[in-house]
């Protein structure tokens, strides 16, 4: 599975994933149910075979033993994934504890230059220290960052009228990430990492 090319803006719900019964997929019979990342690491020992076939509506067999997510929503994961990753993510969710920054992980993730902790899963710490905010342009944050970190008070009038603004906005970027938000959060705008 691939990442989808964008989210529905009002799509609002937590990363989920779609579990499932192994042998009954490769039996021909679709048994599962949509469940929250979250739920699944808050307590993952409550989603085995039974429950899932009880959720599924299809009685379990004997040959019932493997569980798989066949599908998932909001998760930066490029394939189908077991429920032990499931839960992962769904602790990466809880660990965030900002669900309004979920699509700008997701970002960060996407854009390839995320850190992972020692399970491979992204680090929180490095993400909360890399990202830039949410803006309606590279532009915008470029100039906000040089209103808020450059002191031209006591610069003389020459040396503030040659200022290139472009030429710093421009070189400034080699310094960042930026990301288009709308793939991920479906809002219109960038969200801005800081290289490491």
């Amino acid at each position: 599975m691939s990442l989808p090319a964008t989210i529905n803006a009002t799509h609002t719900h937590a990363p989920r994933v779609w579990a499932g019964c192994l042998h009954c997929y490769n039996s021909g019979r679709l048994v599962g149910a949509w469940y929250d990342a979250a739920d699944i690491a808050d307590d993952p020992h409550a989603f085995d075979v039974e429950r899932i076939h009880r959720d599924g509506g299809y009685p379990s067999t004997p040959e019932c033993e493997e569980l798989w997510c066949f599908d998932f929503e909001l998760i930066p994961s490029p394939g189908e994934m077991d429920l032990l990753e499931a839960a992962r993510w769904g602790e990466v969710y809880l660990a965030l504890d900002a669900p309004h920054l979920w699509p700008a992980l997701w970002a960060w993730v996407a854009a390839g230059m995320y850190t992972e902790d020692s399970r491979g899963i992204p680090c929180i710490p490095d993400f909360l220290e890399a990202y830039g905010g949410h803006w309606n342009t590279w532009e915008d944050f470029a100039y906000d960052f040089i209103d808020q970190t450059i002191d031209m008070s006591s610069w003389d009038e020459t040396a503030q009228r040659y200022f290139n603004y472009n030429s710093f906005v421009r070189d400034l970027k080699y310094d960042y990430t930026v990301e288009e938000s709308g793939r991920f959060s479906g809002e219109p705008g960038v969200y801005i990492f800081r290289n490491y």
